[in-house]
């Protein structure tokens, strides 16, 4: 993390033309524009159908502002057709194809590692300011958290 950040890198792209630093009022704008060509749905919770997965997924997201800008991303994404019985598109098994599938949209590499007070494993990918972090919620959710890290630096 230091590494990245000591680069004087910013990534602040995110996806579906969201991006750290964005106006609230550009993302109201964005996401109805989104939601108008049935990219998106939603409102209070935003609701995404990604492509590249073995199985339909839903994404369900709203990002965290700061003075008014993006400086949060947290998603929570679940394999449509997820049952107990179903282990193929449990979380474990989604948490490695969202990896694989943010290491090919992101040219990345993810590393795996468990912060102190967690007891799960994470993915973890730093480029610039940008930190991509990956994780099971429980059986059948993950979270996709995407963070700048430099947010706390530019507050006042």
């Amino acid at each position: 993390m230091e590494r990245e950040l000591s680069r004087d890198v910013q990534m602040d792209s995110l996806f579906l033309g969201y991006y750290f630093g964005m106006p609230l009022d550009e993302f109201l704008r964005h996401s109805l524009e989104l939601n108008r060509n049935q990219v998106i749905t939603g409102g209070a919770k935003i609701i995404y159908k990604p492509e590249g997965l073995k199985a339909s997924a839903t994404m369900e997201f709203y990002p965290e502002f700061r003075d008014r800008e993006i400086v949060r991303l947290p998603i929570d994404v679940l394999y449509d057709g997820w049952a107990p019985w179903n282990g193929h598109l449990a979380a474990d098994s989604l948490i490695v194809d969202m990896v694989n599938l943010y290491e090919e949209q992101y040219n990345t590499s993810f590393i795996s590692h468990t912060f102190p007070g967690d007891e799960v494993t994470s993915y973890v990918d730093v480029q610039g300011n940008r930190q991509i972090k990956i994780y099971p919620i429980d059986s059948q959710k993950v979270r996709i958290e995407f963070l700048d890290l430099t947010a706390q630096e530019r507050s006042p």
